[in-house]
């Protein structure tokens, strides 16, 4: 059986740090262009509501998304520090 060949932890962290910065980049846009889409909260002409949620409200209503996102990262990094301490 042969080794496997993991990239080098600053290469996989520079992605890591890419990718966010990406991600970050995407929901400004989105949230942007929201705030064109809606521009007030409360009833509006079309019988719709708009309302706003804090950032609290949206951790409780993500965390299974913001958790299982994650969990890869950090079972990777958790290793890593663990082997470095040795």
């Amino acid at each position: 059986m042969s080794k496997l060949s993991l990239p080098d932890a600053d290469s996989f962290a520079l992605f890591i740090v890419i990718t966010l910065a990406l991600i970050v980049l995407w929901d400004a846009f989105w949230l942007t262009k929201q705030t064109r889409d809606v521009p007030k909260l409360g009833e509006l002409e079309n019988g719709v509501f708009a309302w706003a949620s804090e950032g609290p409200q949206e951790v409780i209503r993500q965390w299974g998304n913001l958790f299982s996102k994650n969990k890869p990262a950090i079972k990777y990094f958790r290793k890593k520090i663990l082997r470095s301490s040795k």
